[in-house]
C-alpha cells in the first residue's frame, strides 16, 4: 500500500456474497491527523479495483474506509479499513552503505519491503527484531542458534544490518529479570568476560560478510543497566572483547560503542576511559522531533556530534 509520485493509486476490492444492483461502495478518506478529507459513493466495479489518479493525493499517510450502502444511504455491510501512504520515490544508491537512514523492524518481508520502499537502507536489530543478543543466540549454555534465513532475507532486498552484541541470558546473571527485560540480564557470573568473548566469537563469525557492523549493548547510561549491576568499567571490557573478537573473525567488521545520551557524560566519560580505539564508531541518540521538523534547534545533532568529537579529542 505504498505508491510514488505519479503513480495511480489502486486499490483491490471483493465483495461477498454478490451485491445487488442498488448498492454502492462508500469511500471515505483521512488524513494521518483524522482529518476528513472527502466522502464518495461509487459504483461496485466490476474489475475488482478502484483507482485514484496520480495527481489526486497529495503527500502522506491516509486512512480509507470502505462500506456497503443502499439506495437510500443506508449502511448494509461492515466497515472496512486501510492504510496507504504516497510518497517520493526513494533515491536507488549504488552502495547502501552510504545511506544516513535506518530504522528497527522485524526481518520478515512485509516489513522489509516496507523499509525499503520508504527509503530505508540499514536495519538496527534491536526490540523489534532480537535475533542477534546474546539471549537469542545463546538461549541455554552451550545450544546457540541462529537465524539466518532473517538475515538473508534483509541482505537479499539490498539493506544494511547493524547487529546489536547486546545483553546476556538468564542462566548468565544472578537474576532472572523476566519477560521483555530478561533479554538484558546483567552478566554476573565469576566467567562473564570469557563467555561473553564467545558470544562475541559466535556472531561474528557466523554472520561474517552479513553483518559486518555491531553495536555493544543498547543505552547502557539507562538506570536500569546501572541498577543491574552494570558500571562503565563492564562497558569497557564488552568494546574490549569485542573489538579483539572482530580483529580475529572478521577485519573488515566495524564495531559501535560508546552508546551515550545528552545529559549523561558521567557515562561517556566513563565509557571512554578503555581508548577510543576500543570501537570504530561514536554512537550517540537524540530524542528530539526537531530532526523531523520539530521546533528545537535543527542542528542539534550536529552539535552534539562536535560536542563529542571534543570528548574522544581530550
Amino acid at each position: 500500500h505504498i505508491f510514488f509520485d505519479g503513480e495511480k493509486t489502486i486499490f483491490k476490492t471483493a465483495v461477498s456474497p454478490a451485491a445487488k444492483d442498488d448498492l454502492k461502495i462508500r469511500l471515505e478518506a483521512q488524513d494521518l491527523y483524522g482529518k476528513k478529507l472527502g466522502t464518495a459513493d461509487l459504483k461496485i466495479p466490476d474489475a475488482g479495483t478502484l483507482e485514484v489518479a496520480a495527481d489526486a493525493m497529495k503527500r502522506g499517510i491516509f486512512k480509507m474506509s470502505a462500506m456497503l450502502v443502499d439506495a437510500k444511504g443506508g449502511q448494509v455491510s461492515a466497515k472496512q479499513e486501510m492504510t496507504w501512504a504516497r510518497l517520493p520515490r526513494p533515491v536507488e544508491l549504488p552502495d547502501p552503505r552510504v545511506s544516513y537512514f535506518g530504522t528497527h523492524i522485524p526481518l520478515v518481508g512485509d516489513y522489509i519491503q516496507i523499509a525499503k520502499l520508504t527509503g530505508q537502507r540499514w536495519v538496527r536489530m534491536h526490540d523489534a527484531s532480537m535475533i542477534g543478543k546474546w539471549n537469542s543466540l545463546e538461549p541455554k549454555e552451550g545450544e546457540f542458534k541462529f537465524y539466518d534465513e532473517n538475515v538473508d532475507l534483509a541482505k537479499k532486498e539490498g539493506l544494511m544490518i547493524l547487529g546489536m552484541l547486546d545483553g546476556a541470558p538468564p542462566w548468565m546473571g544472578s537474576k532472572d529479570r523476566g519477560g521483555y527485560w530478561s533479554y538484558w540480564t546483567l552478566p554476573t557470573r565469576a566467567d562473564w568476560k570469557e563467555k561473553w568473548r564467545n558470544y562475541c566469537d559466535t556472531a561474528i563469525s557466523h554472520y561474517k560478510g552479513r553483518i559486518d557492523d555491531w553495536e555493544i549493548w543498547n543505552e547502557p547510561w539507562g538506570e536500569w543497566f546501572f541498577s543491574a549491576g552494570g558500571d562503565p568499567a563492564m562497558y569497557v571490557e564488552f568494546m574490549r572483547q569485542a573489538k579483539a573478537s572482530a580483529a580475529a573473525n572478521n577485519p573488515k567488521a566495524s564495531i559501535v560503542g560508546v552508546d551515550t545520551y545528552a545529559g549523561h557524560e558521567k557515562w561517556t566519560e566513563g565509557a571512554l576511559q578503555g581508548g577510543t580505539d576500543l570501537f570504530d564508531v561514536f554512537s550517540f541518540h537524540d530524542y528530539s522531533d526537531a530532526i523531523a521538523g520539530g521546533p528545537a534547534n535543527q542542528n542539534r545533532c550536529q552539535l552534539q556530534a562536535d560536542q563529542w568529537k571534543k570528548w574522544q579529542e581530550k
